[in-house]
């Protein structure tokens, strides 16, 4: 992107505006105290700030900060005119929060949950994939991984009390991510434990019932793995895992077309297979259980169970027993069960079960009476018959 030509002018402080709906929603005092301390210097000296604020023209005689918002705040008070540079006013929204990520990212000191809406803003703006926003990031000289949008932008569905965490500084992104797929309160149990006993990622792992090898570390880009990270944050905005589920879907439909012309390999019984690169999670439907299913669910969350589940399985044992009708027994033995067996699911298999838990939570996604719904309907019975349960509940073989 060419550099954008513009002109320096002195302008009355009290003609500039601080741009309220700038990305950074969070000003450190501290450090526009030391701005305005080194302003006053300069000023002693003749001199003003080196990197003078980046303004547009909102009026006659007002302008409104693009870049620098804390320099003409500490400015305030201390100097009546201020050098800037005035450039043309952003084209778009969009313009405006992508140019003010990259100032800012680039600076250092964006909390993380200003970068997530920001990220989340220019997603819904341009209805971007994850993918898309990736490429628009790079375009802009934003150079960051998909593994690293995907996280910051589902750091703003966590609890209230992961966010606080994370916007006082007492949690880091990386951690705070990690519980993703628990359930709010389950999120907000952990995040007091990490802030009260200072748990490292490897405990935190442990304390959620992460396997060896499932990190939720931001540089494992494993994209197999990413799908179930992603969809999670689907609960809170569907759309978002619904677009990253195309995605998923494609590729899944794509590989499996690449491998159907292949020849089966003999299998080599002297030859270990290596670490499997991608794996695959299925995510717990969110169910409310009527009172006639109640002392299932209470069941489940007992002590005992609770020792012998992770919060996935424990999720998925209540999802069998509210949906399906299973006894507690019954339901976290299922759930335990397709926890081993999902992990070697084929991938469309995978990403078809996670597509069917967005659609029980959001079934106004699909109108009622539209032919989108009839197909849906006669794909999933003929399924039914294919198991040879016909249209009756499903129930453990």
């Amino acid at each position: 992107m060419a550099s954008q030509v513009y002109e320096l002018v002195a302008v009355p402080l009290d003609q500039i505006e601080i741009d309220t709906d700038n990305v950074r929603t969070r000003y450190d005092q501290t450090h526009i105290d030391n701005l305005r301390e080194a302003l006053r210097t300069a000023l002693g000296q003749g001199e003003e700030y080196i990197n003078a604020p980046v303004v547009y023209r909102v009026g006659r005689e007002r302008f409104r900060v693009k870049h620098g918002n804390c320099r003409v705040l500490a400015a305030r008070g201390v100097h009546e005119r201020l050098h800037v540079r005035i450039v043309e006013p952003p084209g778009t929204q969009s313009d405006k929060v992508l140019d003010q990520l990259g100032e800012n990212l680039l600076q250092g000191g964006l909390g993380p949950l200003d970068t997530s809406r920001a990220l989340r803003q220019l997603q819904v703006a341009g209805s971007l994939s994850v993918g898309q926003l990736v490429t628009t990031l790079k375009e802009r000289g934003i150079d960051r991984s998909t593994a690293w949008v995907r996280m910051y932008l589902g750091l703003s569905t966590l609890h209230p009390d992961v966010q606080e965490g994370l916007e006082r500084g007492q949690v880091s992104p990386t951690a705070a991510w990690a519980l993703h797929g628990l359930p709010g309160p389950q999120q907000r149990d952990l995040v007091r434990r990490i802030i009260n006993e200072g748990l490292g990622i490897q405990a935190i792992k442990r304390a959620i019932g992460l396997r060896t090898g499932q990190s939720p570390d931001i540089e494992d880009e494993d994209d197999g793995r990413s799908f179930s990270q992603w969809a999670e944050t689907g609960r809170a905005a569907p759309e978002f895992g619904l677009a990253q589920l195309q995605e998923d879907i494609a590729r899944a439909a794509s590989l499996s077309e690449q491998t159907a012309a292949v020849p089966r390999r003999v299998p080599d019984t002297d030859h270990r297979a290596g670490l499997v690169a991608k794996r695959w999670e299925l995510l717990p439907v969110r169910v409310e259980p009527p009172d006639s299913r109640r002392h299932e669910v209470d069941q489940l969350a007992s002590d005992e169970w609770s020792r012998r589940m992770t919060a996935s399985e424990a999720e998925l044992a209540k999802e069998a027993a509210v949906l399906g009708g299973h006894p507690a027994v019954d339901a976290a033995s299922l759930a335990q069960r397709v926890t081993g067996e999902f992990e070697s699911a084929p991938a469309f298999v995978a990403a078809a079960l996670n597509a069917l838990r967005l659609l029980i939570e959001n079934p106004a996604s699909v109108p009622e009476e539209s032919a989108t719904a009839t197909f849906l309907a006669i794909r999933m019975q003929r399924v039914l018959q294919n198991f040879g349960r016909g249209s009756g509940v499903l129930r453990a073989p």
